[in-house]
């Protein structure tokens, strides 16, 4: 089975260990709140979703406490994984910014 474009990451710390990990995937094909908040023509919709990638998976180990982790790891993955994105499929995914 195709899921589509993604990129898996693993979370470790030497001081701590494996925490978990976190996976960023392409956009759903169709998703009726997201397309009517994004407005646009089907077609353009079409035309830019690969181009749109969501955060699919996010996992901290319960049995980790590692204080204040969560935001510096996404912190982290967010400022690599454009160009990892890029290095994979050839493109790079849309930005807020």
């Amino acid at each position: 089975m195709n899921c589509g474009a993604q990129l898996r990451y693993l979370i470790r710390r030497p001081e701590f260990g494996w925490l978990g990990g976190l996976a960023f995937s392409a956009a759903a094909w169709q998703l009726e709140a997201r397309d009517r908040w994004i407005g646009g023509s089907p077609e353009a919709r079409r035309q830019h979703l690969h181009r749109v990638m969501a955060n699919s998976r996010f996992l901290i180990l319960p049995h980790r406490r590692v204080a204040n982790l969560a935001s510096p790891v996404l912190g982290l993955a967010l400022r690599r994984v454009r160009a990892d994105w890029q290095q994979r499929y050839g493109y790079e995914p849309h930005s807020t910014h």
